[in-house]
């Protein structure tokens, strides 16, 4: 299991007059960089947060990856396991 992770949004790597435009609870990443390893992708990769029925739901359909937990950041915890189990 991660015990500590960084997620790498575009912006970092984003040219000056290059935009994106997200629906709100989207999020889009450029890379994870977890304690063993770094991920980075050639296209962000757009992860979907929202709440439902009392848990926070991660969800990343082009990976088919569906994440929940009671609070915000255990979801995420548990995508980039599975992202670094892969």
């Amino acid at each position: 299991m991660t015990r500590s992770a960084v997620l790498v949004r575009p912006e970092a790597r984003r040219r000056k007059n290059q935009t994106a435009t997200l629906r709100p609870g989207t999020r889009e990443l450029a890379a994870i960089i977890t304690d063993s390893r770094m991920f980075e992708f050639h296209k962000p990769l757009r992860v979907t947060d929202y709440q439902e029925g009392g848990v926070w739901i991660h969800q990343c359909k082009p990976l088919d990856i569906l994440a929940y937990a009671e609070s915000r950041e255990n979801p995420w915890r548990a995508f980039i396991d599975y992202i670094e189990s892969d």
